[in-house]
């Protein structure tokens, strides 16, 4: 019984740091958009989203050895086998360095050679300073490289919660920084400056707190092998593919419909989707607070208990989203008023549409934590990039007059689709009947219950 308490309260602490988490991306995508649309316009903040979504393509360059190193560093750190995995680290973070250099530098040159303005039809930003934002953004994404290994370790160690409100406090900085940054007056140079400069200070003093806690733990290349590298490579393959699918999804969507219209309409669609994307936010808290417990039952073959929090991850996920999808909807003229001050009227079809694909995101991305968890994601990690790439292409083709309501259906197709894959490849793996499932998810309230008179009662 103690055991089985102490797994619920590690994963009930890690929906606590993610539920945390969360809170303060919400705050930091919904509270900043009026706050950049008030000090600078629907133009100047649809420019903005532009440049910031460049450097967020090449955030795939770290190709997912963050989470493959988490994955092995755990397993060796349960079987008490640190010099081994410190090499893993070492590894990891000599392929980041040559990773950083290599990017900058050629993101540098593609920039140089590009008219940007005319590209995505700017009126805005300056020419002189696109090149600087790109870069400090881009510079900014590696940062991050550098705090996914970090949290990790972390995970590794078994203070995954204390790596998450570390990761999450240095968002909180970055969103202060920034709102002081446009009460000033600041221009897009300055802006992406203040991103980076506190994700540079934020990182420095997460990588203290981490070696001196873990003196195994050591910054350096010397314990480096590009054996390891390609030990990893196949699962890191897997991971890359999601966010280079992700970064198709969110960031050539507003390639396109720049292309095709004008920073105002990506202003739009950006808002839309950044709301009704709440919902796929409280599926990747699923996702992560489950994930790390998953992998030590795993790997101490505690098949069972696995299953059952798998279970009840997907099944409360399953409430909640739609809940939440449902209050939304409700509220959505009364949200975009307040929060775009009324400079963006919405269109009720497209979040719909945006909403419902949202759900289904968060649902599978709920679903999905088993097989990453277990190395099992690389097959899965294929299909959506290959799918988020016919849909774009599809939207490309199919909107030669630019309607976002058919971006919406296509996004909501393309979702139900991973949904479905997903849910299949999760249930062969933990040996789970649909009708189980079912079964589980009717249940789920009364169990809950239980659960929580129970806790109050000791």
């Amino acid at each position: 019984m103690k055991a089985k308490n102490t797994h619920i309260n590690k994963v009930l602490h890690m929906f606590g740091a993610q539920t945390y988490g969360t809170l303060i991306n919400m705050v930091d995508k919904l509270a900043t958009v009026p706050l950049f649309l008030f000090f600078w316009g629907i133009d100047l903040y649809g420019e903005w989203l532009i440049l910031r979504a460049v450097p967020a393509y090449f955030a795939i360059a770290e190709l997912g050895f963050s989470s493959a190193a988490a994955n092995k560093m755990s397993v060796l750190v349960i079987r008490e086998k640190y010099k081994e995995a410190n090499s893993y680290f070492q590894s990891t973070l000599s392929l980041l360095a040559v990773i950083t250099v290599f990017t900058l530098l050629s993101v540098a040159c593609l920039i140089i050679n590009i008219d940007v303005k005319s590209l995505f039809n700017f009126s805005e930003a300056f020419n002189y300073s696109i090149l600087n934002v790109v870069l400090l953004m881009l510079g900014y994404t590696l940062l991050i490289f550098q705090t996914q290994l970090f949290s990790a370790v972390y995970r590794a160690v078994g203070e995954y919660v204390k790596g998450a409100y570390i990761t999450y406090n240095i968002r909180v900085c970055e969103l202060v920084g920034v709102v002081v940054g446009l009460y000033f007056e600041a221009g897009l140079l300055e802006i992406a400056f203040i991103y980076f400069m506190v994700r540079l200070v934020g990182t420095l003093i997460m990588a203290i707190f981490l070696l001196k806690q873990n003196k195994w733990l050591k910054i350096g290349f010397y314990d480096a092998s590009t054996k390891l590298i390609k030990d990893m490579l196949p699962n890191a393959a897997g991971f890359l593919a999601f966010p280079l699918g992700q970064a198709i999804n969110l960031q050539g969507l507003l390639f396109i419909i720049a292309n095709m219209s004008s920073p105002a309409v990506v202003a739009l669609f950006a808002t839309s989707r950044t709301l009704a994307r709440v919902i796929t936010q409280l599926g990747m808290q699923v996702n992560r607070s489950v994930w790390p417990e998953l992998t030590r039952l795993m790997t101490e073959n505690l098949r069972d208990q696995a299953k059952t929090l798998y279970l009840n991850a997907l099944s409360g996920f399953l409430y909640i989203g739609t809940i939440a999808s449902t209050v939304l909807l409700l509220l959505t003229p009364t949200i975009f008023y307040v929060w775009t001050t009324n400079k963006i009227t919405p269109d009720l079809v497209l979040f719909s549409l945006l909403l419902v694909s949202s759900l289904f995101n968060g649902l599978w991305f709920s679903a999905l934590s088993i097989l990453s968890a277990t190395n099992a994601h690389k097959r899965i990690a294929i299909f959506y990039l290959l799918i988020n790439i016919v849909m774009l292409m599809s939207i490309y083709l199919l909107n030669t007059t630019l309607n976002l309501n058919n971006i919406g259906w296509v996004m909501v197709v393309a979702e139900l689709f991973m949904l479905l894959l997903i849910i299949n490849s999760s249930f062969k793996q933990l040996k789970i009947l649909k009708f189980e499932f079912l079964l589980h998810t009717l249940y789920m309230p009364l169990n809950a219950y239980k659960a929580i008179t129970s806790k109050v009662r000791n």
